[in-house]
């Protein structure tokens, strides 16, 4: 199962994030962390550090980014940040 289908599982239909913004605040929620891997692969996110600054500078969220290093298909070493929510999630209106 991957996680689009987890995250299907767990908001109901008339909850489903319609925006990338959104999309990203109900993964971290619902989900826990995420990568801009998963953000690329999962949801066709390409910006996700803007929506994470978004979302800690404008919505006064606290979310923590755990850099990680991992070997490539070229057995070169490479840097990614896992953006993480700290604080209990509470009802954010993203948009009217």
């Amino acid at each position: 199962m991957n996680i689009t289908q987890m995250m299907r599982m767990k908001i109901k239909k008339e909850d489903t994030p319609k925006t990338q913004i959104e999309t990203v605040y109900y993964h971290l929620i619902h989900l826990g962390s995420l990568t801009s891997w998963e953000a690329i692969n999962e949801y066709g996110i390409t910006r996700l550090a803007s929506y994470i600054s978004t979302l800690k500078n404008e919505y006064g969220l606290n979310i923590t980014r755990k850099d990680l290093t991992k070997k490539n298909r070229f057995n070169n070493d490479v840097s990614y940040g896992e953006y993480s929510l700290v604080n209990e999630p509470k009802q954010l209106q993203l948009y009217e």
